[in-house]
């Protein structure tokens, strides 16, 4: 099993967006149902369940982990359920349930109702977890849509999905292709501070873990035309031209304040 790089607690599994602490795989954004709302912008797309739940346990095959935390948006649709849903989730849980010993799922903007989509019999075994945070032992986790609990500022490292984060390139005819990547970067105390007033403050890193799911798109950190997600960025709270850029595959790119940002231009 390859690994990006030793970050002190969160280890980005290589060539995999998903990454691992102890014995706990931690997967984010499935966006299961996404080919609904796609298939409303006219763009159609067979089921891609079975293709993504054969992605998982191949990786769980290679890892075997006890534990699975599902970092936010195991769903897409917002607001409500779709069949799909209300069909492809439940099953989704048992599969994953007679993989692992313990699901805990991080809810994330797209999640609502995703109580109601546990089966019954799961209850013992699959965890709804604060949206403000779940602390792990020196790390924490949540999926980025709010601010977090007080106390994670107190441990070294967080882990949040959200932005679905890529990396633009531009090719020779010009065309700008995005990848999947990491982003770990730092906080900054003073709005931290000024939301929360005095905290216990352990300087801790922000890891970005990419969407599982690659159907999802994602946001260019590298582009000056796009946005981020969440009240970290909202707020000014990320030091994104020190952020540390790496792909799928392990390879550091540099600081984001030292790569290029091609400019997506408009087609005539």
């Amino acid at each position: 099993m390859g690994k990006i790089r030793e970050m002190r607690y969160i280890k980005p599994v290589a060539e995999k967006p998903v990454s691992i602490l102890d014995e706990k795989l931690i997967i984010s954004d499935l966006h299961l149902g996404i080919e609904r709302s796609l298939e409303e912008e006219g763009i159609r797309v067979p089921n891609q369940t079975d293709r993504l739940k054969k992605r998982i346990n191949k990786i769980i095959e290679e890892i075997k982990p006890e534990e699975i935390i599902l970092l936010g948006d195991v769903k897409n649709q917002v607001p409500g359920l779709s069949w799909q849903e209300r069909k492809e989730i439940p099953l989704l849980l048992k599969f994953l349930s007679e993989k692992v010993n313990k699901i805990r799922i991080t809810p994330g903007n797209h999640d609502g109702k995703i109580g109601g989509l546990v089966p019954d019999e799961l209850n013992e075994k699959v965890c709804i977890e604060d949206t403000r945070g779940l602390i792990l032992d020196k790390a924490a986790f949540l999926h980025g849509h709010t601010w977090p609990k007080k106390n994670v500022f107190k441990k070294e490292e967080i882990l949040i999905g959200h932005n679905h984060p890529v990396v633009s390139f531009e090719d020779e005819f010009e065309r700008i292709i995005d990848e999947r990547c990491w982003i770990e970067a730092k906080l900054k105390k003073k709005p931290i501070r000024e939301k929360y007033g005095e905290i216990d403050w352990n300087s801790p890193s922000l890891i970005i873990q990419p969407a599982f799911n690659d159907l999802t798109g994602g946001i260019s950190f590298n582009s000056p035309s796009d946005s981020f997600l969440g009240p970290f960025f909202n707020s000014g709270s990320v030091s994104l031209k020190e952020s540390k850029i790496y792909l799928l595959d392990g390879t550091y790119l540099g600081k984001l304040g030292q790569l290029n940002k091609p400019e997506r231009k408009c087609e005539r």
